[in-house]
């Protein structure tokens, strides 16, 4: 009768010490703590409960392969070792969701850690090189495999019927656990992915509110000024016309020529900048003779040169400079740096235009001995032009946009542009074409 009442009392107090353990575990399992912490507390507690010295947690990826996430007992090796489902222990285990344990293994241990044909990883998967006792355990939740539990020991049959009931038991717990913790780091992934998208179309909106801004202060004002100036000068050439004073209505209608075509450049230049900023831009790649459109754009700046008495050097090099490009973006690009080298060139200044064929591509140089332009003000020229315009050494007014689009121009056809420049010395640019 005593000793019925000794088993009694000491099965009561085993089942309250299992109690205990789960308790215990649960609590230390609700902490608010991340995956990879989790699931080294996990195998924390496996070893001071149960002994076990050496585990390792591996969590599927998709339904093809395990991969270690959280070992114990052997250092840092193995972490991120991958492992094909049905193959070995683990992988039966996870295949199959049910657990599999081996003692006295030495003669077997081919199998427990059998290598596929063709090596899943370079990271060789942790194991004890005198394993005799093994357990696997699935870890599920709702029936999905969450995570898989191994376990060796260089004990014989270290592992017995009651320690594989009681760790399935806390199997349910540990995987519905991980899963909580990876369901918790995935909405925070998410929410912190739509918070940084969020942002960056707050950025884009406060850039697109910022150009549109600087876009009407330009057309209400620098596009405005010399609009009105037109009204005057025509309202003059009438009076001249009427008065019969026809040398000085020759002269006033040279002057509205050369307003109108300044009025025409900055437009162009606009336009330009807004088709970067909308992406409507339609590339069309075509073989451009590099020269000719040189002559071209230096034939809209003529009048401009000749009134600074600028010295032009550009003389058409002997071989072929032909790229395969867009046309109109070549023009945009070259209008813009040469109308940039006119206008902060100095009197008497002078501009030099020469072609250089590299192995790979073209590189066309174009230098002035101008103001110059600070490094610091160049990053604010590309990052934000609309912001950044400055008036040439004969007061010339400008948009602040020309360089950038001359750089995003020069990206959509594959080109590259490089800029050299410091203040009072001048400035060089290279455009590099790919031939």
């Amino acid at each position: 009768m005593m000793e019925a009442y000794n088993d009694n009392a000491s099965q009561i107090a085993h089942e309250r010490r299992k109690t205990e353990i789960v308790s215990l575990i649960s609590l230390e399992l609700s902490k608010p703590v991340t995956l990879k912490e989790k699931l080294n507390n996990i195998l924390y507690f496996l070893d001071n409960i149960f002994g076990l010295k050496h585990t390792m947690l591996l969590l599927p990826d998709g339904e093809e392969h395990l991969t270690v996430f959280a070992s114990r007992g052997f250092g840092e090796k193995g972490l991120g070792a991958k492992i094909k489902f049905g193959q070995g222990v683990i992988g039966v285990v996870a295949a199959r969701k049910k657990k599999l344990r081996l003692n006295n293994i030495s003669w077997q241990k081919q199998y427990i850690h059998k290598v596929a044909e063709e090596p899943i990883h370079i990271i060789e998967l942790p194991g004890l090189p005198n394993a005799e006792s093994q357990v696997a355990i699935p870890l599920l939740a709702d029936e999905k495999l969450i995570a898989v539990l191994s376990a060796e020991s260089e004990d014989l049959n270290f592992f017995d019927v009651e320690d594989e009931e009681f760790l399935m038991t806390l199997s349910q717990i540990i995987g519905l656990s991980i899963q909580n913790t990876q369901i918790v780091e995935g909405l925070e992934a998410t929410v912190k992915e739509r918070t940084h998208h969020l942002e960056l179309q707050k950025q884009m909106l406060q850039q697109a509110n910022s150009s549109k801004d600087r876009l009407f202060s330009i057309i209400s004002h620098d596009l405005r000024s010399p609009v009105a100036a037109l009204q005057s000068v025509s309202k003059l050439m009438h009076y001249y016309i009427n008065s019969g004073d026809m040398s000085s209505a020759i002269k006033t209608a040279e002057r509205v020529a050369k307003s109108t075509q300044g009025l025409h450049m900055m437009l162009d230049k606009l336009l330009a900048w807004s088709l970067t900023q909308t992406g409507d831009i339609k590339i069309e790649q075509v073989q451009v003779d590099i020269v000719t459109l040189l002559k071209e754009v230096l034939e809209v700046y003529e009048d401009a040169i000749s009134s600074k008495n600028i010295i032009c050097n550009f003389n058409a090099p002997g071989f072929s400079a032909m790229v395969t490009s867009d046309m109109n973006a070549c023009f945009t690009i070259f209008h813009n740096i040469i109308s940039n080298a006119v206008k902060f060139s100095f009197e008497k200044g002078v501009i030099s235009i020469n072609l250089h064929p590299e192995n790979t591509y073209l590189k066309v140089t174009i230098s002035d001995t101008g103001t110059g332009i600070p490094e610091d003000k160049i990053n604010d020229i590309l990052s934000n032009p609309v912001n950044v315009s400055s008036k040439g050494t004969a007061n010339e007014k400008g948009t602040g946009v020309g360089l950038a689009a001359s750089f995003y121009m020069a990206k959509r056809v594959g080109a590259t542009i490089d800029i050299s420049s410091s203040p009072g010395a001048g400035t060089t640019v290279s455009v590099n074409f790919p031939v």
